[in-house]
């Protein structure tokens, strides 16, 4: 949460999502929990000639650490 920023409420909402999305999988019941994360294997196929774009998590922290894109608004 210190190296995010994020307050307490925000990071355990985020872990949640993450935990509905099949993404990753709490390891112990104990307080506080640990957690295992799941390989992310996405292609992406955009535009009339079928590009193929590897998402990869770099990319998505890359992508989620910029306030702006042309495309994609992060809030």
């Amino acid at each position: 949460m210190d190296a995010l920023d994020l307050a307490q409420g925000t990071a355990y909402t985020y872990v949640n999502r993450l935990v509905d999305a099949g993404i990753i999988q709490a390891t112990t019941d104990e307080q506080p929990r640990t957690y295992v994360a799941w390989e992310i294997d996405l292609t992406v196929t955009a535009g009339n000639d079928a590009h193929e774009y590897t998402i990869t998590p770099a990319l998505i922290d890359a992508v989620g650490r910029r306030t702006t894109d042309e495309d994609i608004s992060v809030h």
